[in-house]
């Protein structure tokens, strides 16, 4: 316990002082394309940061646009700090490995711990992505808000702290989603999503439903396929359905109901 209540003490104590030196948020732009020749997956594994990711027809190439934002202290642009090596902790690559396009971005573990608490500002890359309408991708984030529109490929995603939006698409999405509300709108595909927490928002989707909500609220509304929920807490309103609807749990939550045009089975 006394080793704990030291150590406790001396993280206090270092953060007090590297957070009371000044500190500016600094700003870089970076950009990095791939072609697509043979390529059908694109991965992205990111850290903190933003995430857009745009379906272009036409399109030859995945473009991406890297906005990085980092906190320096006055010490280091004083003492003449080159760029690169104030970035030296930064990675940031797009690569072809197999029929995969892998854009990996984010900073090593050895950056300095205050840059996390600067009053300057927190780390962070915010990555604006063009990609062919129909590749598939993979993403893997955690933290940070992610928008999708007008892909026509399959989706997983698997999400830490953030919101998610999908808008104009066409393709299955799968998301597992800790922290963040999730909004998907004019779909054609199929939905599969695990949350932990937020709420979920879905409209205009031609394809079935398949919810497992540990917390939040869920509203679905016009829908040409089935839906299964399965909820432990938050209120559920659905309507205007062509499809049959089955939920499970709902024990804490209200449930509204209005326009299912199939089965309905009801299991709190």
């Amino acid at each position: 316990m006394k080793l704990s209540v030291s150590l406790l003490l001396i993280l206090i104590i270092f953060l007090f002082y590297s957070c009371s030196e000044e500190s500016l948020l600094m700003r870089e732009t970076r950009e990095i394309s791939l072609s697509t020749d043979t390529i059908e997956i694109l991965e992205v594994s990111g850290g903190d940061g933003e995430l857009y990711i745009t379906g272009l027809p036409d399109l030859k190439e995945i473009k991406t646009r890297a906005e990085i934002l980092y906190p320096v202290t006055v010490e280091e642009l004083g003492g003449g700090e080159s760029q690169d090596n104030l970035l030296k902790d930064l990675f940031l690559s797009l690569e072809k490995r197999g029929n995969r396009a892998v854009l990996v971005s984010g900073f090593r573990e050895s950056f300095f711990l205050f840059r996390l608490f600067s009053p300057g500002g927190r780390r962070a890359i915010h990555l604006d992505v063009q990609i062919p309408v129909g590749i598939d991708t993979n993403i893997k984030d955690n933290s940070g808000d992610i928008y999708l529109a007008g892909l026509e490929g399959d989706v997983i995603i698997n999400h830490g702290l953030g919101s998610i939006t999908a808008k104009d698409m066409a393709g299955d999405i799968e998301i597992e989603d800790e922290d963040g509300d999730i909004l998907i709108e004019d779909l054609e595909g199929n939905i599969k999503i695990r949350d932990s927490s937020g709420d979920i928002g879905i409209k205009k989707v031609k394809g079935n439903i398949e919810i497992v909500d540990d917390k939040g609220e869920i509203l679905i509304g016009s829908v040409t396929g089935n839906i299964y929920i399965t909820d432990s807490t938050g209120s559920i309103s659905v309507e205007n359905v062509e499809g049959d609807l089955r939920i499970v749990g709902a024990g804490k939550g209200s449930v509204r109901l209005v326009d299912i045009n199939g089965r309905i089975l009801q299991n709190y």
